[in-house]
């Protein structure tokens, strides 16, 4: 483990994100000086508040997890919860064609504005949303609860949708309610494809034996957290609630579920849970 994120286990969020910054500035000031080319949809990692990892490799990773799981066609009208600085955009773009189209939302304002300026002016198809959504430390001037947000979208809009490393650090309320969400603006046939840290026998059992890279020590209504201070500062989510949660909306659930090695167990996909589902 870096020395930053040894730091970021015991700093308040908004102080961690600041230190990952800072920790990135000479790195990005060297490839500035030597003229090392960008790509203009990759920010610079200063920039980055979205977590850990390469931002391209990344998202160029999920792309491949989104056609291979989710069955993700060049045409479909896509949603993208929590799209940050467009770390799953950036590769969309070279995916979808021109009968395809794209829509984010984030609650983070710097991550709308880079998007808006850097993605949609280049790709008219693609089309980035501020929520007024209030977080602790996204958007501490939100006026609206996560709770109680509805999705700016029409009923049935979407073919596909997805939302990565967004519910795992929301709060059982907000994320089924953001599930109900999904399958309002789901067309019959659309594809959900999100990730959490799901809670079930087998990841206790590795919380227990200290095997998980996330303590998560206290529950909280169905989920359970790291921190009592920070409750969002990392969330995990009961796996029988948010079936039911799926059910209740009409999503059914493709099995298997593509279970991740953050509790430390022996097989998995990727770093997440990763659920599929159809909306019937």
């Amino acid at each position: 483990m870096d020395i930053v994120s040894l730091l970021n286990q015991y700093l308040s969020p908004r102080i961690g994100q600041r230190v990952r910054q800072l920790a990135h500035w000479p790195q990005d000031l060297i490839s500035l000086l030597s003229n090392h080319k960008r790509n203009p949809l990759i920010p610079p990692r200063w920039r980055d508040f979205v977590g850990g990892g390469d931002f391209a490799a990344v998202g160029d990773l999920y792309l491949r997890y989104f056609v291979e799981l989710g069955q993700l066609r060049t045409r479909d009208q896509v949603l993208d919860v929590g799209c940050g600085l467009g770390r799953m955009a950036a590769p969309l773009t070279q995916y979808l064609d021109l009968n395809g189209a794209y829509w984010g939302f984030d609650v983070e304002p710097s991550g709308i504005h880079w998007c808006q300026t850097r993605i949609a002016k280049r790709y008219p198809h693609f089309h980035f949303t501020l929520a007024q959504v209030r977080n602790r430390m996204y958007n501490p001037r939100g006026h609206i609860l996560p709770e109680t947000y509805r999705f700016p979208y029409e009923n049935q809009k979407f073919d596909f949708q997805f939302a990565t490393s967004v519910f795992t650090y929301m709060n059982a309320l907000a994320t089924l309610h953001y599930i109900e969400e999904i399958g309002r603006v789901l067309k019959p046939g659309g594809r959900s494809f999100n990730t959490f840290f799901l809670i079930n026998k087998e990841s206790l059992a590795c919380i227990r034996q200290q095997r998980s890279s996330q303590a998560f020590r206290y529950q909280v209504q169905d989920s359970w957290t790291i921190s009592k201070t920070n409750p969002e500062k990392a969330i995990g989510h009961s796996e029988a609630t948010i079936q039911e949660r799926y059910a209740q909306v009409g999503l059914r659930i493709i099995e298997p579920i593509h279970y991740g090695s953050w509790c430390g167990r022996d097989r998995y996909t990727s770093y997440q849970d990763m659920v599929v589902a159809v909306k019937e």
